[in-house]
């Protein structure tokens, strides 16, 4: 004998309610970190350089660590926070040099991350940088949403920086960064020791560019965040504390860096 149609119905209800409950029940659970460009070795390209980067690699380490899912969003720069406070992504990377960004989110405690500054530039030019003035002299090329010294950021505002930084963004701008120094379209790059390091040596720039610690600009430290407005921001930050100490203290953050050529930041404190 058939089931009654009104059983069918029943069934057919059951399965449309659990499609729509299931996503978001996984959500919960999920790890979602919005990427707007390539930032390699934090942030690469998987299919060209065989690698995620290394703050995915620790995301995603602590998101298995834990029972949860990992899954990078792409975002716009400037929808990073917006992205983050509407849960189309849970976790940012804040610098610690952003301090009004870093009070608007729930922060782990632990540092993934430690970043130098440094400038590049061909190897014949002649530049030192002493004080901030000696970057105002120059054509200066950095990546658009760096985050540095207040002095430094109120200069970009004023017209005085218009036609003399130019700011770049999208696919491998280090790269392009860069090659705008060896085709004199630019005099000095700002950026990061780690990423600048690691395009030189990947790319092969080291018989043609100078790099110089800049050491005007403070360490910068980058901790994964979470919004004020979701509620388990501080179970995920205490989450990403623990995970991260865990991986320091059983040695897997050494084999993460290593496969990126880098060492602990914290053994050279």
């Amino acid at each position: 004998m058939s089931p009654p149609k009104a059983a069918y119905a029943v069934l057919f209800l059951v399965l449309i309610l659990a499609s729509l409950i299931a996503p978001r029940h996984a959500n919960a659970e999920e790890l979602r970190y919005g990427r707007w460009s390539e930032f390699c070795p934090f942030t690469c390209f998987f299919k060209e350089h065989g690698q995620h980067g290394l703050v995915i690699d620790i995301l995603m380490e602590v998101a298995a660590m834990n029972g949860m899912t990992y899954r990078t969003v792409k975002v716009p720069a400037k929808r990073k926070f917006s992205a983050l406070n509407t849960d189309i992504t849970n976790v940012a990377t804040v610098w610690s040099t952003n301090q009004k960004a870093l009070a608007s989110v729930v922060p782990a405690k632990e540092a993934i991350v430690a970043v130098r500054w440094a400038t590049a530039s061909k190897k014949d030019y002649d530049f030192q940088f002493r004080k901030l003035e000696d970057l105002k002299r120059v054509k200066l090329i950095m990546a658009d949403g760096t985050d540095l010294s207040p002095e430094f950021m109120d200069y970009l505002k004023t017209g005085a920086a218009s036609g003399r930084v130019q700011l770049l963004y999208g696919k491998d701008f280090g790269k392009r960064g860069l090659n705008m120094l060896l085709k004199d379209r630019g005099d000095v790059y700002l950026t990061g020791m780690i990423p600048l390091g690691f395009r030189i040596k990947k790319f092969g720039f080291g018989d043609r560019i100078k790099v110089t610690h800049a050491p005007y600009f403070p360490t910068a430290y980058i901790y994964p965040s979470f919004s004020k407005n979701n509620p388990r921001a501080q179970a995920y930050a205490d989450m990403m504390t623990k995970g991260s100490r865990q991986l320091r203290k059983s040695g897997r953050l050494a084999t993460i860096l290593d496969a990126y050529g880098l060492t602990d930041w914290a053994d050279r404190k």
